[in-house]
């Protein structure tokens, strides 16, 4: 396990969500897996290319503008994407499409910040997943809106949409998501107990089914769930184990992760001193593998 491994997770519920809507795509014509391929190779102007030939082909055809409009909004261009988008919708034939439409609308109004628009086509979708008991897809929804609400500060609508996501869960993976996000929002509002519960369910289900990835990322959460309730052994133990785990399965970085747990850890207990050792510590792992991003990344932790 490495670091590129930990990146590629960070991405892993958006492309579990963009590979479901490409293995359509890829049914249906060349062109159209062409353009989805563009967009997953990140060259957004070949992506918009091919689906405005698509569209002179055939325009009447949803996917060739919700291609269009994705590659509008990873190039920046808001205005566009929405307008892309929004034709993506008006063309979709059946409930899949707009299921897929409105949420990849959300998601387009989410990265702009526009969090109310972004809820609000999630519900638009949510409510097609409701009507044609798509649970995989209320699921995602459910998650995506609590996201919406979480950045709006609004945790009791966020927690409600998590819950609600967390019993059409339908795997490990799934649960332990659900529960993440769950125990995230708890402690967000203060609730540490509660915090402390899920996320340690989250961990189970990771032991399970989870990559080491995932497993670590866990533990990190574990680990300041329990800084953040005052809970200062268990975080200690937690961040020990992790360095332990890491150290063994060869992860420079999630052993310096672990340690600058460790570091911050004793810097909530008003114990600058005995932070300082874990800080040089997780510096030096840091340097050793190269990793300026990390470098970086503890500098401004400590901060």
């Amino acid at each position: 396990m490495n670091k590129t491994s930990y990146f590629t997770f960070k991405l892993f519920f958006i492309l579990l969500f963009l590979n479901s809507i490409n293995l359509i795509a890829a049914e249906d014509s060349d062109l159209k897996a062409s353009c989805m391929a563009a967009l997953n190779k990140g060259e957004f102007k070949q992506a918009v290319a091919i689906s405005e030939e698509l569209i002179k082909l055939e325009p009447e055809n949803s996917a060739a503008y919700l291609c269009k409009g994705r590659a509008l909004g990873a190039q920046g261009d808001y205005s566009q994407a929405l307008s892309a988008l929004n034709l993506a919708t008006d063309k979709a034939t059946d409930n899949f499409d707009k299921i897929i439409s409105h949420t990849i609308t959300g998601n387009l109004h989410k990265q702009f910040d526009q969090l109310p628009a972004a809820i609000a086509s999630y519900e638009k979708s949510l409510a097609i997943c409701k009507a044609t008991q798509n649970d995989k897809f209320a699921r995602i929804n459910y998650i995506l809106m609590g996201e919406a609400q979480t950045a709006s500060k609004d945790l009791d609508s966020a927690l409600k949409n998590y819950l609600q996501a967390e019993k059409l869960a339908n795997n490990d993976h799934e649960r332990a998501d659900g529960y993440e996000h769950i125990a995230s929002t708890y402690s967000a509002m203060g609730k540490h107990d509660q915090a402390i519960e899920f996320q340690l369910k989250a961990v189970q289900n990771h032991k399970k089914s989870g990559t080491l990835d995932q497993l670590a990322l866990a533990n990190l959460q574990q680990g300041r769930i329990f800084v953040v309730a005052k809970e200062y052994t268990n975080a200690e133990k937690t961040y020990n184990k992790l360095a332990q785990f890491a150290k063994d399965n060869g992860s420079a970085y999630f052993e310096a992760k672990a340690i600058l747990g460790l570091a911050l850890n004793k810097i909530a207990q008003g114990d600058a001193a005995a932070a300082k050792p874990f800080i040089d510590q997780a510096m030096a792992i840091a340097k050793a593998s190269s990793d300026l991003e990390l470098e970086k990344e503890i500098s401004l932790a400590i901060k």
